[in-house]
């Protein structure tokens, strides 16, 4: 699985298909794994905030990040358990990535209209494995077009299952 993790971040760069990390973005990792993304765009970022719960990818992301040198990405240790918790020391994410293993509509469920205002660009892997998480899905995009955000949606090329989220503030997204 990690390997197709780095096929999608760093040869695909399946997450920045609509918009780069820029100098000086504080960016937030839900799911950050073994730290692929984390590295890839700490070198732009001012800030990276990775978010893994799982002990095993949490080793491999802290030697990841020690052989690249990496100074500016905090790790948190724990489960992203809402959106409200990962963004409350946030005045604005400016990349907001989501890759949770289906944990995204928690995370999403309760989030505030303050909340869901610090988010400049989300891009999100969602999951769609039952009629319940294609129930969340349409609740998740609706809400976020309710507050502001334009969304666009990409099917997984591989995975009939799976799809990407991209939304993003006051701006059109290419591709539209």
């Amino acid at each position: 699985m990690d390997i197709w993790t780095l096929k999608e971040t760093l040869i695909d760069q399946q997450y920045e298909m609509f918009n780069k990390v820029k100098k000086g973005d504080l960016v937030i990792d839900v799911g950050a794994a073994i730290g692929d993304f984390s590295i890839s765009v700490s070198k732009r970022a001012k800030k990276v905030i990775a978010y893994e719960c799982d002990k095993e990818r949490l080793s491999l992301m802290e030697k990841n990040i020690k052989l690249h040198r990496a100074k500016n990405i905090v790790i948190k240790d724990k489960k992203a358990l809402s959106l409200n918790q990962i963004l409350q020391q946030a005045e604005q994410v400016d990349f907001l990535k989501v890759d949770c293993e289906g944990c995204e509509y928690q995370i999403f469920k309760n989030a505030s209209k303050k909340t869901l205002n610090k988010i400049q660009y989300l891009a999100m892997e969602a999951h769609l494995f039952n009629p319940q998480m294609q129930a969340n899905f349409s609740a998740l995009t609706e809400n976020l077009k309710k507050n502001n955000l334009q969304v666009k949606i990409v099917n997984n090329q591989v995975h009939d299952y799976i799809c990407y989220v991209f939304a993003e503030r006051n701006k059109q997204l290419s591709g539209f």
